[in-house]
């Protein structure tokens, strides 16, 4: 049964053409955890295991929600953070620090397509479970709008465990996770499409069109990302 919470190898490989086309020296990545991104040279983490299977990195261990980064304005070429924003309380404090140290870089999220859909395992294509709602550990709904380049936070309230979409929505979901790129939402940076991030307050009134959108978004956005692979 094929997975998809690894990265997917034919965005690393453009990453990593990315980083050796531009002679990139210094990259950074933030929450490593088992699958370090091979190019990286300086690794944040609050975890002292990754130094088992990273002894050839510099490793750094903080809390970045709280702790600036040790390292100057545009310090690194390049940064890079997969499946880590989603989880911590404070993931503007470390979105902040990582594009004031880092030139350009990439971030991965878990998409809205799979964080709202019921029945869908995350973990294994084609084993529904109609008691599964997504990654319901996961603090933020998370999406990039490819218009403004912008990442949207939305907090991940309970009531998304209760809601249910039209038929044809559903259908347009389902549709799309059939293909492993759109488990992910990604976002980029560097000096011609400037950073930038807005937080959604949870508003009963909102909420409902904030998760179509999400959704509508992460679909656009992908199709586009997908293009320039």
């Amino acid at each position: 049964m094929q997975k998809f919470w690894f990265p997917i190898q034919s965005i690393l490989n453009n990453l990593y053409r990315q980083c050796d086309d531009n002679k990139f020296s210094l990259v950074l990545e933030i929450g490593p955890g088992s699958t370090p991104f091979a190019k990286a040279t300086h690794l944040i983490d609050s975890d002292p295991a990754v130094t088992v299977t990273n002894p050839t990195k510099k490793l750094f261990f903080l809390n970045i929600c709280l702790e600036k980064l040790p390292f100057p304005d545009s310090f690194f070429d390049f940064g890079y953070s997969r499946h880590t924003l989603e989880d911590i309380w404070n993931p503007l404090a470390a979105f902040n620090e990582m594009t004031r140290t880092c030139r350009s870089g990439f971030i991965e999220t878990p998409s809205p397509l799979v964080e709202l859909t019921k029945g869908v395992d995350a973990g294994t294509l084609g084993a529904p479970d109609p008691s599964y709602r997504g990654y319901l550990h996961h603090r933020y709904i998370i999406w990039t709008d490819t218009d403004t380049n912008t990442l949207f936070f939305l907090p991940k309230m309970p009531i998304v465990e209760h809601l249910t979409f039209a038929p044809d929505f559903q259908e347009l979901i389902d549709f799309h996770l059939q293909n492993e790129f759109f488990w992910n939402n990604y976002y980029s940076w560097d000096t011609t499409a400037a950073p930038a991030i807005i937080f959604l307050d949870f508003d009963i009134n909102t909420f409902d069109s904030y998760l179509t959108t999400s959704i509508l978004k992460s679909i656009q956005h992908t199709t586009f990302f997908l293009k320039k692979l």
